[in-house]
């Protein structure tokens, strides 16, 4: 294996295993002894590595692709999507290598827009979004919201001791692919007020009976 950015047949290539072709017609292959999948680009006729250092071990899951250890891999396929899926003949395992795309537009489930008597410990909801890794939720007693909670991995935050009788504006940011280049969508800002604090009753006066009676 003789390293990338050279044309396509003055690289070596390592024990060849799958083949697939992106609709960009770019070329990638799974090389087994040197544990990498390789790209060979229809625009430029250059290899490249798009995942994997080493062959023989496995290591890196939650990291990016091209420092991830990947056993002896062999076949390999891509979605209508654009993400990759490789099969490791030597972890047994088949992996994922997600495309680089703008996450779809978060939509809030709850609370409703507008709602009132809200707790002043919310539960924030929100679907799951198509393309997002990670969420960022905003919060404030004011039109725009500023941001409270950041890389959330759930669909849910619940923000704590808010104020009793309050306004608050919130929305959320969908966040793509950490090793991407850098893709985020923001849902619409709704608002909800708060349930207002117990208050303590006024003064009274005994009617009857008559005091002393």
């Amino acid at each position: 294996w003789n390293g990338d950015g050279l044309a396509a047949l003055a690289s070596n290539v390592s024990s060849p295993g799958g083949l697939a072709a992106l609709p960009n017609g770019d070329i990638l292959f799974s090389e087994m002894s040197s544990g990498r999948v390789r790209k060979l680009s229809a625009s430029t006729g250059t290899v490249t590595t798009v995942a994997g250092v080493s062959g023989g071990t496995y290591f890196g899951d939650g990291g990016p692709a091209t420092k991830a250890g990947l056993s002896y891999p062999h076949g390999l396929t891509v979605s209508s999507a654009g993400d990759l899926f490789l099969a490791g003949s030597g972890d047994n395992r088949v992996r994922a290598v997600y495309a680089c795309r703008t996450p779809a537009v978060p939509v809030l489930t709850g609370p409703a827009n507008g709602a009132t008597g809200v707790t002043t410990a919310p539960r924030l909801t929100w679907r799951d979004t198509d393309g997002a890794f990670r969420y960022d939720v905003y919060l404030d007693a004011a039109a725009s919201p500023k941001l409270l909670a950041s890389d959330v991995t759930t669909t849910f935050f619940t923000p704590s001791n808010l104020l009793p009788g309050q306004t608050y504006s919130w929305k959320v940011v969908a966040k793509g692919d950490p090793y991407c280049r850098a893709a985020s969508t923001s849902s619409e800002v709704r608002t909800f007020t708060t349930a207002s604090a117990c208050t303590v009753p006024g003064a009274f006066a005994a009617v009857a009976p008559a005091n002393g009676a």
